[in-house]
């Protein structure tokens, strides 16, 4: 079998080619192409000349979604939410993670407070409708949006976890009004008990979509014009993810290149006898540290990207600050 593994990353995008038959290893690299993401990948495979259509896996690795939240680079995004908590993501968990560090600052909310519109509706946290929705007054607040020029919006209700009918209802209204927009809805993205990290979470995945979704899209209409017939997966927290599940959780890819080096130094580790080690991975934009403890990633059910948190259960990798390009070109 043929296999391609293509990652992309801040400054390089680097392509790995194996021939299972003939046990021939290719690898090479390219400048990535932070205008058009994508087309890094299609000149490293042009690069090494070799014929696609022969080829039955390509995986796909990419911190596009990591530095699109690293630089602030994003989608502008409206949030619709329940009356009275349009100040959630400013709220937050009203902790200070850095106790003794008097400059600390929580990291700004992805959402400019304009831009976070409340409707009237109401669920109990048992699913029970207390409060029905309007339908010409979500109409009204998506209108608004519109006039204010974002490029996606998120929906996250008060305990949509337990009943999401009102989310599913503003997604379709969403679509007669404006059906051109990237909707996230909550609990199709995460779909779990606590306000705060949900919102966040929803409001990341809008956040990136515009960067990540649009690329992956073309990316896979780009490969089958070099020949290539095979099956598309992309690298996840926690394993490979067939194209098709990014629609609804696009923020897996924030986590996609980081996990791959994470799991490569857990095999590297395993293979040279080492059973605890620390893994730092600095690319051009991010620097990414991971621990293994026992031979195995350490994994979680929830991570934080840059001070924003996320329901995302994977691999822990935790980005701690620039890469060594954002550095150097600070510097």
């Amino acid at each position: 079998m043929k296999r391609i593994a293509v990652d992309i990353g801040g400054t390089f995008t680097d392509i790995v080619y194996i021939n299972d038959d003939t046990m021939q290893m290719v690898t090479d690299k390219v400048r990535s192409t932070p205008w058009e993401i994508g087309q890094a990948v299609i000149d490293v495979v042009k690069k090494i000349k070799i014929d696609m259509s022969g080829v039955a896996l390509f995986i796909h690795g990419t911190t596009a979604g990591l530095n699109t939240v690293a630089q602030q680079k994003g989608a502008r995004v409206g949030l619709i939410t329940t009356r009275g908590f349009t100040d959630v993501l400013e709220m937050g968990r009203g902790d200070k993670k850095e106790v003794y560090n008097s400059m600390w600052k929580k990291p700004k909310p992805l959402v400019p407070r304009n831009l976070r519109l409340p409707v009237s509706e109401r669920m109990s946290y048992l699913g029970e409708v207390l409060e029905a929705l309007e339908k010409e007054e979500i109409k009204d607040v998506v209108r608004m949006l519109r006039e204010d020029g974002v490029e996606a919006i998120a929906v996250c209700l008060l305990h949509a976890y337990a009943n999401p009918d009102h989310e599913r209802r503003i997604g379709e209204i969403i679509g007669e009004v404006w059906p051109e927009v990237s909707v996230s809805l909550s609990h199709r993205v995460a779909r779990q008990i606590r306000e705060y990290e949900r919102m966040s979470t929803t409001v990341i995945n809008a956040y990136v979509g515009k960067t990540v979704g649009g690329y992956l899209s073309r990316l896979g209409e780009s490969l089958k014009d070099t020949g290539f017939a095979g099956q598309f997966l992309v690298l996840g927290p926690n394993g490979l993810i067939g194209l098709d599940a990014f629609k609804d959780s696009l923020l897996y890819t924030l986590a996609s290149g980081t996990v791959g080096g994470a799991a490569g130094a857990a095999y590297l580790a395993g293979y040279c006898g080492v059973k605890d080690v620390v893994t730092m991975d600095v690319g051009g934009t991010s620097f990414d540290v991971s621990i293994i403890k026992d031979g195995q990633n350490l994994e979680i059910h929830k991570a934080e990207i840059m001070g924003y948190p996320m329901m995302m259960a994977g691999i822990e990798v935790r980005s701690i600050g620039a890469g060594g390009g954002s550095i150097a070109r600070g510097g």
